[in-house]
């Protein structure tokens, strides 16, 4: 399983570990591998902050070929916050090669609709219904989008959560634990 973060929509600035949106996932990541030992986990630091004309599905490829190469796994799951939801997506609608996504809180554009057409693997999306910085309806915009496509998508509302996952991380991790016993 491969982590990625979020970040911003251009901003150039290298990520460091302590960038918020990275800790975010890694906090995630780490309670997913106590909880499930027998997943292998990486966490994506993206080279700098921002979405930067789509390098980061470029970045998130690199890493499924490098865990690929590394370990010979031939099933890869990508789960994504924010920004790193939509590089999950828009790098399972260009590789056949993904077996799962997971995107949380994910920022996506209506122009993105080709491409998650395009998405063989299951996706499933959860977002929080108080969340100002992305929208819950684009989530499932993107839901409605696969499954029309003939994809296996699915929405879940967090009630109340907001962008940050904050208010109620143990739901998080059993939703990405929940998709992932489906794989």
């Amino acid at each position: 399983m491969i982590w990625c973060h979020g970040g911003h929509l251009d901003d150039e600035r290298r990520t460091r570990p302590w960038f918020l949106p990275y800790v975010r996932v890694l906090l995630l990541a780490v309670d997913c591998a106590v909880r499930r030992r027998s997943i292998e986990m990486y966490l994506i630091r993206y080279p700098d902050r921002g979405w930067n004309e789509g390098q980061r599905v470029a970045d998130t490829g690199w890493a499924i070929d490098t865990v690929r190469r590394q370990t010979g796994s031939t099933e890869v799951a990508l789960v994504g916050h924010s920004m790193g939801g939509r590089a999950a997506l828009l790098t399972a609608s260009a590789r056949r090669d993904v077996n799962m996504v997971v995107a949380l809180a994910t920022w996506i554009k209506e122009s993105d609709a080709p491409s998650l057409a395009r998405i063989e693997c299951p996706v499933r999306l959860a977002h929080g219904t108080a969340d100002t910085v992305t929208s819950p309806q684009s989530s499932e915009f993107v839901a409605v989008t696969i499954t029309a496509g003939g994809g296996d998508a699915r929405y879940t509302p967090v009630t109340g959560e907001n962008h940050s996952l904050t208010r109620y991380p143990l739901r998080w991790a059993r939703l990405v634990g929940e998709a992932l016993d489906e794989r």
